[in-house]
Order: C-alpha cells, then sequence, then structure tokens
C-alpha cells in the first residue's frame, strides 16, 4: 500500500543519510510512519513525543491535503517555555520536521474546513525495539526458516532454535520464506 511504501521511502538509506546530513542526528537508523486524517471538530493536544523506549530523535509531518486554507485550522503549533506559539500551516507534499523534545500540538479543525487534514506522520529513531520470544517454527506454526518482526520499522533475521528474543513495545510477527 501506498502508506508502507512512503514509509520504506523514508527509511531507505539516501533519504537516511540525508536526514542525517541535514539535522547533524547521525545515530539515526530508522524512520516508521502513520496516516493522520483531521475532520472538522478534531485536534491534538499539546505533547512533546518524548516517550521512554521509543528512541524518537526526530518528528515529521508530510502534508498531503491540496489547498488548505489557513482559516480551517489544523495548523502543527510548537509551544515555547515563554508562552508564546508559533504555527505551521498544511501544505501539500510539504514535509516537515523537527528535533525532539518540544512541545506541540494540532489546532482545532474548524467545522466549516473545507475538507480533511490528511497527513503521513512519524518519527526517526535510533534504535529498534527489543524483541523476545522462545520457540521454534514448529510451536509457533510455521515451518519456515525466517521470523520477520515489525514494529514501526520492519527487520528480518535469519534464526535457528533454540531461539529467545525480547520484545519491548507494540509489535506484530509474520512467517516469510
Amino acid at each position: 500500500d501506498i502508506l508502507h511504501a512512503f514509509a520504506e521511502f523514508m527509511r531507505s538509506a539516501p533519504v537516511l543519510d540525508f536526514i542525517r546530513t541535514v539535522t547533524g542526528k547521525t545515530a539515526i537508523l530508522f524512520a516508521d510512519a502513520q496516516g493522520t486524517a483531521y475532520h472538522p471538530g478534531d485536534f491534538l493536544t499539546g505533547h512533546d513525543d518524548a516517550v521512554e523506549g521509543k528512541n524518537r530523535e526526530l518528528a515529521y509531518v508530510m502534508g498531503l491535503t491540496p489547498e488548505w486554507h489557513v482559516e480551517w485550522g489544523g495548523l502543527l503549533l510548537f509551544h515555547e517555555a515563554d508562552g508564546r506559539i508559533s504555527g505551521l500551516v498544511p501544505r501539500f507534499n510539504c514535509l516537515n520536521m523537527f528535533a525532539l523534545p518540544v512541545l506541540h500540538s494540532v489546532r482545532h479543525v474548524t467545522p466549516f474546513a473545507g475538507g480533511v487534514r490528511y497527513a503521513v506522520t512519524g518519527w526517526m529513531r535510533t534504535a529498534a525495539y527489543y524483541f523476545e520470544l522462545s520457540g521454534s517454527p514448529e510451536t509457533l506454526g510455521s515451518d519456515s526458516s525466517y521470523l520477520r518482526f515489525y514494529t514501526r520499522a520492519e527487520r528480518v533475521w535469519p534464526l535457528s532454535g533454540p531461539w529467545h528474543l525480547r520484545l519491548r513495545g507494540e509489535f506484530g510477527s509474520s512467517w516469510v520464506n
């Protein structure tokens, strides 16, 4: 799907190299992505994305809504320590990226907005999650020699039993040949 393709693009070597060079954040290893849709009445309260164990260095918002108007709301707002607030109007095909942690929010989308504010958002991270799984293909339901774990960033490892890996965070798994 297109979201997966965008996530693959964001974690491709040329893009990661470019982002490391531009930001000076040389420890970044991968990116993740999620689709967002803010309908009239939607908003996101202030937060800083500093979640222990998530290893987030940068956040990004890729605007996907053509012809968004400032009076429709939905602005990405940055909250300064002195109380000042600055904001970015959603723009189509525009990648906004910022270092973390920083207090930010998304302004209320007005009831008269002429559409939905679509974006792909995500984070540039410095480390993958830590996995835990004990078993074998037979006990876990497959005869394949590879197990694919995916969090926000997908990795594939060749495994041989007995296995013992640890996972911290949300995950899914599938067997691949």
